[in-house]
């Protein structure tokens, strides 16, 4: 992970290395074969995605939690991921746009 270095510089270097971007962006799923499209093409990304519906916040990558959530109304999506760009490409079917 982190090496130990002596110039704080450095160090910012290092850390900044790891660092993912995150992303919010509202979805809205239209039925269960949707869900597991959805949910697969997460799977295929590192990082972390998190749902938050209502005052429930659940793993995206999970199926089980996904079809724990009203998926009636649209769902606020947070991306932490070094692959911001190419999932959200990915995921555009899914995406809500005003």
């Amino acid at each position: 992970m982190a090496q130990k270095t002596d110039s704080l510089s450095e160090s910012f270097y290092l850390i900044k290395e790891f660092h993912f971007i995150m992303y919010d962006t509202f979805i809205k799923i239209n039925s269960v074969k949707d869900l597991y499209l959805f949910v697969d093409t997460l799977n295929n990304f590192s990082g972390n995605f998190e749902i938050v519906a209502s005052q429930y916040a659940v793993n995206a990558k999970s199926l089980m939690n996904m079809l724990s959530l009203d998926l009636s109304k649209p769902l606020r999506l947070t991306i932490d991921s070094d692959q911001t760009d190419d999932i959200l490409h990915h995921i555009e079917p899914f995406i809500l746009h005003e």
